[in-house]
């Protein structure tokens, strides 16, 4: 951080002020590692905010415990990991030691996977929640242990009860989003954005965002963006909520003549 930033202590005649004890200067003083877990977390996130996921680790794993308690208590509000070569990977786990985390983003090129998911531990103040690999959807199925006789069906989470302050979803790289699974979606989601690798589903496999899809929708949505949906029809756009300010539809089979004027 003394490196990166050039922090310096400022001297005792601006303590009585109401500035922080710690703002960036162009001249480096040593600080001691006692003085920087004592930046208040206001103060540490507009640090942390700047540095890379692995850049985060490094400073929790100091064992540091005020630095620990700061990180975890607003210190770090986001974790954004972006992987840019095509592998399979350990799930980042230690973004749920951050409890105060408001923004979250994952992202693999399509054909990288990740092990060990796990999204139930992650802080549920996260309020833009953003990944980007294949099968992202798949992160909220738990995959029950399977048994010599029969294969059960995974078990898909409620992603209200998980991050009840939700503004924001992001799904890229998703094969198929049920209606269902729309319906878990937290009222307070003013932005939800989906894009499927595949537009041609298996037989049977209802369309997404059907009628019945459409009905699940948030009902404060401000921003739809769909790839992969096939046709819309005017039915559909008068199901949309009357909050709808931005609808960006790619990839659509068809949409009939009368659709937009049932625009809300």
């Amino acid at each position: 951080l003394v490196l990166l930033f050039g922090f310096k202590e400022l001297p005792n005649s601006a303590s009585t002020t109401n500035f922080p004890s710690y703002l960036p200067g162009s001249a480096v003083a040593p600080i001691s590692s006692m003085n920087i877990a004592s930046i208040p977390p206001s103060i540490l996130d507009e640090i942390t905010c700047l540095l890379h996921p692995f850049e985060l680790s490094l400073l929790w794993t100091t064992g540091s415990r005020p630095l620990q308690a700061n990180m975890s208590s607003g210190g770090v509000t986001k974790f954004e990991l972006i992987f840019t070569v095509p592998g399979d990977r350990r799930w980042p786990s230690r973004a749920s030691d951050f409890r105060s985390l408001r923004v979250l983003t994952i992202k693999a090129p399509f054909g990288s996977g990740f092990h060990h998911i796990d999204v139930l531990s992650l802080p549920p103040s996260i309020t833009h929640l953003h990944f980007e690999f294949s099968e992202a959807e798949s992160c909220f199925y738990l995959q029950p242990s399977r048994s010599s006789h029969m294969v059960p069906e995974p078990q898909m989470l409620d992603i209200s009860d998980i991050f009840p302050k939700l503004r924001s979803i992001v799904l890229a790289g998703a094969y198929h989003v049920s209606n269902q699974f729309v319906s878990t979606f937290p009222k307070s989601v003013h932005t939800v954005s989906v894009q499927t690798i595949d537009d041609v589903q298996p037989l049977g496999t209802p369309r997404f965002f059907s009628v019945e899809g459409i009905d699940n929708l948030p009902p404060e949505l401000e921003m739809l963006s769909v790839q992969g949906y096939c046709p819309w029809s005017r039915g559909d756009f008068l199901k949309l909520p009357s909050t709808l300010l931005s609808l960006n539809l790619l990839g659509t089979c068809s949409i009939e003549d009368d659709c937009f004027s049932a625009l809300p």
